[in-house]
């Protein structure tokens, strides 16, 4: 068997996120025009009230998968914090089809990286945002098992939370099938 690289241990990990928040959409909007119900109501939900809206998981997955391969690639400008850019792309996902727009974006990112940047990068040191104006200077490694993976994981089920808190109908299948070659699964 090859070696296990920082390539293998991310990049489909991105692409299966990004596909899966894909899904997600493309259950939401089902749901939205089966229920009649305004699609707005379910951009702008929150599980909590201190807690960030869909539009803002969404943004998340994309952000972190983006931040994953800048860093895996020695990317100089991989965002170190919440800007004027971050804060434009999150005002301009008022519908489901900016969302879709932004994931396709990114998943063309991510298909594109370049294997042979990724080798030598695990041990790299790279300093990223933890937080408002929280930093946290780690190797490349650290950040992808520590920060980075369970980040755009988080986002990715905090956004299948609202949904289902919204009661849209949706499980753990919809949530885990993009993670499988879909040969994999029996019928």
């Amino acid at each position: 068997m090859a070696d296990y690289s920082l390539y293998d241990a991310t990049v489909p990990h991105a692409i299966s996120t990004l596909n899966a928040i894909l899904s997600l959409l493309d259950l939401l909007q089902t749901h939205a025009s089966t229920a009649n119900v305004p699609v707005e109501e379910y951009i702008n939900a929150r599980l909590i009230s201190n807690m960030y809206p869909f539009d803002f998981q969404v943004f998340m997955v994309c952000r972190m998968a983006k931040d994953i391969i800048g860093h895996c690639q020695g990317a100089e400008d991989v965002a170190k914090n919440f800007g004027a850019e971050e804060e434009k792309q999150l005002a301009e996902l008022t519908t489901l089809e900016s969302m879709n727009t932004l994931v396709r974006k990114t998943l063309d990112v991510v298909n594109d990286s370049d294997k042979n940047k990724f080798t030598s990068r695990a041990g790299a040191i790279i300093t990223f945002n933890y937080g408002p104006d929280k930093y946290i200077t780690s190797t490349v490694s650290q950040f992808i098992g520590g920060y980075g993976l369970p980040n755009m994981y988080f986002h990715l089920v905090t956004a299948y939370d609202i949904m289902r808190s919204k009661g849209v109908p949706v499980g753990k299948q919809d949530l885990l099938t993009p993670f499988f070659n879909q040969q994999q699964i029996a019928p």
